[in-house]
C-alpha cells in the first residue's frame, strides 16, 4: 500500500488509510522498545501514537497514549 501524494489538502480517507497502516506498527514497536528498555526512544513512539490517535479524534486514546 502506497502512501498518498502530498500535493494539495489531504482527504479523510487518506489520513485515516495511513494513521491505520501505522497504528499497529506503533503498538508493536512500543512493546519491542519495553524490552530493551530504550525510555528516549520509547516515549518518542509513545508521542507518534497520541498524534494518530488524535488525527483519528480518538482523545481519551490519545491522552491514554500520553501517560503510558
Amino acid at each position: 500500500m502506497g502512501y498518498p501524494a502530498t500535493h494539495g489538502t489531504l482527504s479523510i480517507s487518506d489520513v485515516y488509510a495511513c494513521t491505520c497502516t501505522c497504528l499497529p506498527f506503533c503498538v508493536l514497536l512500543c512493546s519491542e522498545l519495553k524490552k530493551l528498555d530504550d525510555k528516549q526512544l520509547l516515549t518518542e513512539t509513545h508521542l507518534s501514537e497520541a498524534r494518530i490517535y488524535h488525527a483519528m479524534e480518538n482523545i481519551p486514546k490519545s491522552k491514554a497514549a500520553l501517560t503510558a
